[in-house]
C-alpha cells in the first residue's frame, strides 16, 4: 500500500507492475523535498525519511478513515 501512495500523492499513475527500489526511492525523497535537478547532487537520507513519514501518515489516515466508517 505505500508505494502506492506515494504514487497517488505525487499525482502520477499508478504502475500495475510493482515498481523498481530505485523508483520507490526517489518518489519517497521527492516527497521529501528532493527535486532532482542537477545541481542537486545525490539523494539523501533527510529528503527520503521526510517522504517516508509523510507515506506513513497519508496510510494511518486511511487507516483511521476505515475505522471510523464502522462508528456510524
Amino acid at each position: 500500500m505505500q508505494w502506492k501512495s506515494s504514487y497517488v500523492l505525487l499525482e502520477k499513475p499508478i504502475p500495475k507492475k510493482t515498481p523498481t527500489l530505485n523508483t520507490v526511492i526517489r518518489n519517497l525523497a521527492t516527497l521529501g523535498g528532493f527535486l532532482g535537478r542537477k545541481v542537486d547532487g545525490d539523494l539523501c537520507a533527510k529528503s527520503i525519511w521526510i517522504g517516508f513519514q509523510r507515506i506513513q501518515d497519508c496510510v494511518f489516515g486511511i487507516q483511521m478513515a476505515h475505522k471510523l466508517e464502522g462508528l456510524d
